[in-house]
Parts: C-alpha cells; sequence; structure tokens
C-alpha cells in the first residue's frame, strides 16, 4: 500500500499548505494572507494557484498592449481596483468595505490614461468628494500633502469666498493650526462661529496664549 502523500510545506503557485484537511482538502495559506481550503487533487493538476486573488488580478492586468506595465501610472489605476475589489487587499475594508467603487469607464487602463494623463512625479491618486468613487471628473493626481487634507474627517471652513480646509486657513491668518483646532473643538465645533470670528483671529494674530482669550460669545 503506497504511503499517503504529505502535502504540508508544498507549495503550489501562490498557495503552502499549512495543515492537513478532510478527506482529500487540506488547508493552504496563500501569499496575500488569506487561507484557504484547496482540494489536492486541483493543487497538484494546476488547477487552484491562489485563494481566488490571482484571477481578481489577471482580470485587471489583462490589458498590455500599452506598453506601460511598470509604470507608476499603471500601479495607481491597479492599485484602486485591488482595494475596491478584491477583499483580501490590506486596504479593503477602507474602499470596497465602505462601497467605495470605481468606473465602469476605467475597465481599460487605457481609458484610465487618457482622462488621467500619466501620473505626475511625487503626487499620488485622490478623490475630490471622498463621498464619491473613483469616476472621471472626481479624481485628481494630488501632492501627499494635498491628500492628507482632503480626507472624510477634513475641517472645511468658508474665508474669502473660498471653502478652505482648517490648516490652509491657519497659513492664511498665521495661527497654528493646533491652536485654530483648538478653539473649534473649544467652540462646540461650530463651523458658523468660527467662520464669523475669523477676522477678529487674522486681526490680533496670535501669541502664545492667546486661543484662551476668545470666548465664543
Amino acid at each position: 500500500m503506497a504511503a499517503k502523500m504529505n502535502w504540508v510545506g508544498r507549495r503550489f503557485g501562490r498557495l503552502v499548505v499549512i495543515a492537513e484537511g478532510e478527506g482529500r482538502k487540506v488547508t493552504a495559506l496563500c501569499d496575500c494572507g488569506k487561507i484557504t481550503h484547496p482540494a489536492t487533487n486541483n493543487l497538484s493538476s494546476g488547477n487552484t494557484k491562489s485563494c481566488g486573488c490571482l484571477g481578481e488580478e489577471s482580470k485587471v492586468t489583462r490589458h498590455k498592449t500599452h506598453g506601460m506595465t511598470n509604470t507608476p501610472t499603471y500601479k495607481v489605476w491597479c492599485g484602486i481596483w485591488k482595494r475596491t475589489t478584491n477583499e483580501n487587499a490590506v486596504n479593503f475594508e477602507r474602499y470596497g468595505g465602505k462601497g467605495v467603487t470605481v468606473s465602469p469607464l476605467w475597465k481599460s487602463f487605457e481609458a484610465f490614461l487618457a482622462d488621467m494623463g500619466e501620473r505626475p512625479n511625487g503626487m499620488t491618486l485622490d478623490r475630490i468628494d471622498n463621498d464619491k468613487g473613483y469616476v472621471p471628473g472626481n479624481c485628481r493626481w494630488a501632492t501627499h500633502p494635498e491628500q492628507r487634507r482632503n480626507t472624510s474627517n477634513t475641517i472645511r471652513v468658508a474665508w474669502a469666498g473660498e471653502e478652505l480646509c482648517l490648516k490652509d486657513i491657519a497659513e492664511r491668518i498665521h495661527w497654528p493650526y493646533s491652536a485654530l483646532r483648538y478653539l473649534f473643538v473649544k467652540w462646540g465645533r461650530n463651523t458658523a462661529l468660527l467662520e464669523s470670528r475669523l477676522p477678529l483671529l487674522a486681526e490680533k494674530g496670535y501669541t502664545y496664549g492667546a486661543p484662551d482669550l476668545f470666548e465664543p460669545a
């Protein structure tokens, strides 16, 4: 009688078998971090090479005629599809898990490239309105500071006819951001109140301890 094959430790594509299972199934760890339970005959035949993430990625990367596979722009495009569609992606919960999607118009890399152009050095893809997905008209190439200021937690205030984030306003009136945010919190996160007091804050200027001199009345 032939000895039973030891599957533990063997690699099949992206899968490494970590434990025997029931019947013909084993427990395997995918390179993406997901645990899966493939059948041994599918492993040995080559029909199963990952937890499923390889198939998802192949859908995204099937267009290679553009000659830009290794460029930063192409990697950005792959990234937005991965974090919105692949449940095994490390940041899926922040994107696809929250309902963020990519426009069907951008299933083709060429269409994405035509709309967005190549990624400028030092910039990342930013959604202008974080309540919307990756769609034409809602994306821009932004610097890292610009992107950090454009999050769902960003405080936006009207100033001089513009809607600006609190950090930008702090720079314009020459106040430390931490001091201006302190007042915002002190005044009950009342945006209208802060907007009404901004001219006075700009006029008086900042000195150490100044925030405690301003009352909301």
